[in-house]
């Protein structure tokens, strides 16, 4: 999981890639849902990379990381309330 936090750091700096808040703010919903250690820290910064975006720029980071979710084996009960957890963009 600390490499998605890690993947949105880089997106959101530049640091080896283009910058790319919209893909930032993707790894950051992703890694959000992912890592509860850390999910007060993960959503301060996605926040942040957020006020940059516009709200058509919000959901489609939120439908590329439901994307990405869906990717990952998780067990049904988590699925489920997955979708209303992403929409939210707090």
């Amino acid at each position: 999981m600390q490499a998605q936090v890690a993947l949105a750091e880089m997106y959101r700096r530049g640091n080896g890639v283009e910058q790319d808040p919209l893909s930032a703010y993707m790894w950051y919903l992703v890694s959000e849902k992912m890592n509860s250690e850390q999910r007060e820290e993960i959503s301060a910064a996605k926040r942040q990379v957020g006020a940059t975006l516009n709200p058509e720029q919000i959901v489609e980071a939120q439908n590329q990381a439901t994307a990405r979710l869906k990717k990952v084996k998780r067990p049904a009960s988590v699925a489920v309330g997955m979708g209303a957890a992403i929409g939210a963009t707090s």
